[in-house]
């Protein structure tokens, strides 16, 4: 223990896995800490009164990272892992903490640090952005609006625009009921990583929630909101001559009773394939995964080492994404004897 007139702060340092914290860095106004391999770390820091900025991140395996500090009398001080962003205040300060951003919602007139608690329109389903009928703008970030429909028919919600080669990539979740029901979502709308787009039939007066998500980075872009009546003739006919014929094919009006399950099979359907879409998309768009691969084989009880009068080795390497992999093998009875990934 270090001598200290002010204030003692005991920092335990944790790694789930093991393996030191890859990089991240637990930063305490100016002092820096980190496992550089193990498990575990400590240390001690002599602090004056005031406020201290903390943040903790900045490498990989973040899930693995947590810490928490005691003060002399062994009460804790603050906890978190990775990332994080806060402020840490000991003794007698004068620091008032609070969100100093005057477009803020919860903007403290009083406070003198910022502590990182500031929340802005949109961000959350309960103060999400008022939307207007034809264009609005979204930031690109997580961000909710709100809409409310004035006729019946079918609402179109678009990230596309009127060229159609819109280049941010978005994607769209609808919602009602504040949030509490799933009616629609969409990636890519228009048979590229791209834009969005909804249709959903509408009923006057309803209120629909919109979250726009920051899956891919799109930066600010525009997106449109139409209400439009219901169709009651077929669309989209098309003709290919034939030997003496002609091939016809049009898209069917959907009776206005049937119209509603209509779109909520196929609204469903993409939810249910969402995760698929989303993982051979990632794996198009994403940069490279950290090199280090926490993966491990385990075999069965079993069938320990030396239980049969044969050893094989095996082996799964030599490809990309390797945190994606995983096999079993199974014995005639079906049961796993040996699991594992790669490498």
């Amino acid at each position: 223990c270090i001598t200290c007139n002010e204030n003692l702060v005991a920092v335990h340092m944790t790694d789930a896995y093991g393996d030191g914290w890859n990089g991240n860095v637990l930063t305490i106004y100016t002092d820096s800490l980190t496992i550089e391999s193990g498990s575990y770390a400590f240390a001690e820091l002599c602090l004056n009164d005031g406020s201290y900025t903390v943040s903790c991140g900045g490498g990989s395996w973040a899930s693995e990272v947590s810490w928490v500090m005691y003060d002399a009398a062994g009460d804790t001080l603050l906890a978190g892992g990775a990332p994080y962003e806060g402020f840490l205040q000991l003794g007698e300060t004068n620091d008032v903490l609070g969100c100093t951003d005057a477009d803020a919602l919860n903007y403290d007139e009083n406070a003198t640090v910022d502590d990182g608690s500031c929340y802005f329109a949109g961000d959350s389903c309960n103060i999400a952005i008022q939307a207007v009928a034809g264009t609005n703008d979204a930031s690109g970030e997580n961000q909710f609006f709100t809409y409310t429909t004035t006729m019946d028919g079918i609402l179109t919600i678009s990230s596309q625009n009127e060229t159609g080669d819109a280049l941010w990539d978005t994607f769209l979740a609808v919602y009602t009921d504040d949030c509490g029901t799933d009616v629609a979502n969409n990636d890519d709308c228009c048979g590229y990583f791209g834009p969005s787009t909804v249709e959903i039939p509408m009923v006057a007066g309803t209120t629909y929630q919109l979250l726009w998500l920051d899956w891919y980075n799109p930066g600010p872009y525009p997106f449109t909101i139409v209400e439009g009546p219901a169709p009651t003739n077929p669309e989209n006919l098309t003709a290919e001559a034939g030997l003496e014929s002609v091939f016809l094919e049009w898209d069917g009006v959907i009776p206005a009773s049937n119209r509603s399950a209509a779109i909520v099979q196929e609204r469903r359907l993409t939810i249910e394939d969402t995760n698929e879409r989303n993982l051979a998309k990632m794996r198009e768009v994403k940069g490279d995964e950290p090199t280090e691969v926490h993966i491990f084989g385990v075999v069965h009880p079993d069938y320990a080492s030396s239980s049969r009068s044969t050893d094989v080795i095996i082996e799964c390497d030599g490809g990309d994404w390797q945190s994606e992999v995983s096999w079993d093998i199974l014995n005639e009875a079906g049961e796993i004897i040996v699991s594992g990934g790669a490498p």
